[in-house]
């Protein structure tokens, strides 16, 4: 039986993913240093309730924002992101 996945857990999974792309990853607001690129994340999740109603699954809604500076490229972050939620 697998243990269901806990937010920690979760942010864990995504931090490491995203920090193939850039080093800089955060949960939520980014209020640090100036960069020019960097990645924010935030989630929340649901019960999926089936015909027992009762909650036999969990669902997560996950987006991911690739900050980038003015006229500064992340054409190829972009796809680089999509691949390692993938």
């Amino acid at each position: 039986m697998m243990l269901p996945i806990t937010d920690s857990d979760l942010n864990g999974m995504l931090v490491e993913a995203l920090e193939s792309v850039l080093p800089d990853v955060w949960e939520g607001v980014y209020t640090g240093d100036d960069l020019d690129k960097y990645l924010t994340f935030v989630h929340y999740s649901r019960g999926v309730v089936y015909a027992n109603d009762r909650p036999t699954a969990k669902t997560w809604r996950v987006t991911v924002t690739l900050w980038a500076r003015n006229r500064v490229n992340a054409d190829a972050e972009r796809e680089a992101v999509r691949m390692a939620i993938w």
